[in-house]
């Protein structure tokens, strides 16, 4: 529900230094907010942010200041409206932000005289305030994905290495290679090898890594990069 007050003074007089003014009609009273029309104070039951706008009609007054009056609230709020003619209407506004229920606030003469209400107006004051209600909406829905980018430009080819390096966790499916080679022995050929790859030098080069040679002189295999025998085409 909405907090809104409006509350009007009709009765002639005037109001003394430091005193409220007191509004004796209350029109409009809507939600959790009370005033006090013997002492002129508003209490907020409820937190928020409230506005406040005000006007006085005023008759005279010794005060060399001219007319001044304040919102003055139990926080320490003091927000004051002024005006150099001590005959005619003088106003202002406010924001009080309320963080603690039973905050009062109360219009209030911040001259060092007193001041005479206007005799001849039907309504010789009066405040409006209401809660500040607007919220941050809730986060619309995602909006469909864009389409892809073009792929970008393919990088530099690098060197050619000298040699290559296989896994040992990715050897599977072994073959048997009988082929005699000058400078190994020929007994190295009884043993498995696996196919790991094939690259373009000078001519076509084979890579093969002989697994269970590596096993009987005790190499390490496990999850180790092994040196591997390269094989011109053709061997």
């Amino acid at each position: 529900m909405s907090i809104e007050l409006r509350i009007e003074r009709t009765i002639a007089g005037s109001v003394a230094p430091g005193a409220n003014v007191i509004f004796d009609l209350n029109p409009l009273l809507s939600g959790n907010i009370s005033y006090n029309p013997v002492t002129g104070v508003i209490t907020f039951n409820e937190t928020g942010t409230y506005i406040i706008n005000w006007f006085v009609v005023t008759q005279a007054t010794f005060s060399s200041d001219g007319v001044v009056f304040a919102l003055s609230s139990s926080t320490g709020d003091f927000i004051e409206g002024n005006s150099h003619l001590v005959t005619g209407e003088v106003s202002g506004f406010g924001i009080i932000d309320v963080v603690v229920p039973g905050k009062t606030l109360s219009l209030v003469n911040a001259t060092t005289e007193d001041i005479v209400y206007s005799s001849i107006v039907p309504v010789k004051a009066s405040l409006m305030l209401f809660q500040e209600t607007s919220q941050t909406g809730p986060t619309g829905a995602t909006g469909a994905t864009g389409p892809t980018g073009p792929t970008g430009a393919s990088g530099p080819i690098g060197p050619t290495g000298a040699f290559i390096l296989g896994k040992q966790t990715a050897c599977k499916n072994a073959v048997a290679l009988n082929r005699v080679r000058m400078g190994i022995e020929p007994n190295v050929f009884i043993y498995s090898a696996v196919l790991i790859s094939k690259l373009q030098l000078d001519i076509d080069i084979a890579v093969f890594v002989y697994l269970d040679l590596l096993h009987k002189l005790n190499q390490n295999l496990s999850c180790q990069f092994v040196d591997v025998f390269m094989f011109p085409k053709g061997c």
